[in-house]
């Protein structure tokens, strides 16, 4: 069906692309194949702010515009992990290059780090959030995975280190 797509993302080795539409249905696509791997399914109630996938392709990250981030396992296609995250809503999400971690970027200026290694019952554990001065409009782990680079629209870029 043509539901709108509103975010997508790769796989770090390029086999997959994944997409997430307005309806909250994630869909995967196998790229050497050429075909969708299994179905829709439907991981968020609402339209997708963002999401990324783990580099061993075992957990989808959804957020959705009100801030909630769900956490899914691939495999089993099923939630695994939950958190309203901020009050204002997420504007974007970043998978770390190990997987272990990722952020989240909210629309009232602030960062925050969240583990993916281990989930308290169904909460996903807080790493660390930091409050910026100037709203952020996008962000990238350093390849080592320790630090977060925020790009900022006041023109600044700031270097947050990962405890």
């Amino acid at each position: 069906k043509g539901r709108n797509v509103r975010s997508a993302t790769f796989t770090p080795d390029l086999a997959w692309a994944v997409a997430g539409d307005e309806a909250g249905a994630v869909r995967i696509f196998d790229l050497a194949k050429g075909e969708r791997i299994k179905g829709d399914w439907p991981l968020l109630q609402r339209s997708f702010t963002d999401l990324g996938v783990t580099a061993d392709k075992k957990y989808i990250v959804a957020a959705d515009d009100e801030g909630l981030v769900k956490v899914g396992d691939v495999e089993k296609r099923e939630k695994v992990a939950e958190v309203k995250s901020h009050k204002a809503g997420v504007r974007a999400l970043v998978v770390s290059p190990a997987g272990d971690t990722f952020v989240t970027i909210s629309n009232d200026r602030e960062v925050t780090a969240w583990s993916l290694k281990e989930f308290k019952g169904e909460k996903i554990a807080e790493v660390r959030t930091w409050a910026l001065p100037a709203a952020i409009n996008g962000a990238a782990y350093t390849p080592d995975g320790k630090s977060i680079v925020t790009a900022n629209a006041d023109g600044t870029a700031f270097v947050l280190e990962l405890p």
